[in-house]
């Protein structure tokens, strides 16, 4: 069941699985069934994971799923600059040293980089 509101449906769910717009609290699944929680984002701001477990409720959620598109977004768009303003990015230096950083460095790198400079 996915909820889309901070509202659930049905009290008799097993499963629910979020986005971040939902607040996943108490205030949601008390009296419920639901006995795993899973989001489809990297953050979990909007969990309340010491209820979760406090409730013996199972969690899951997604970090780094989305690492690979925001690499390929970043990459994208530094080629669509440097198209739009006529200029080389093999002659630039600066700058660029943020895209490799954290987990984007192995999308970035391994595919994204790789697939855009055969392009």
């Amino acid at each position: 069941m996915v909820v889309l509101s901070n509202k659930l449906p049905s009290r008799n769910a097993d499963v629910l699985l979020v986005r971040s717009v939902t607040r996943v609290d108490e205030s949601l699944l008390k009296n419920s069934k639901v006995g795993f929680v899973g989001s489809a984002t990297s953050g979990i701001d909007h969990i309340d994971t010491d209820y979760l477990k406090k409730s013996n409720i199972s969690f899951a959620h997604a970090p780094g799923s989305n690492a690979r598109s925001v690499a390929e977004y970043v990459l994208s768009s530094l080629f669509a600059t440097a198209e739009y303003n006529g200029f080389d990015l093999t002659q630039k230096t600066d700058g660029h040293h943020w895209v490799w950083a954290g987990r984007l460095q192995g999308a970035a790198f391994f595919g994204s980089a790789r697939r855009a400079h055969a392009c």
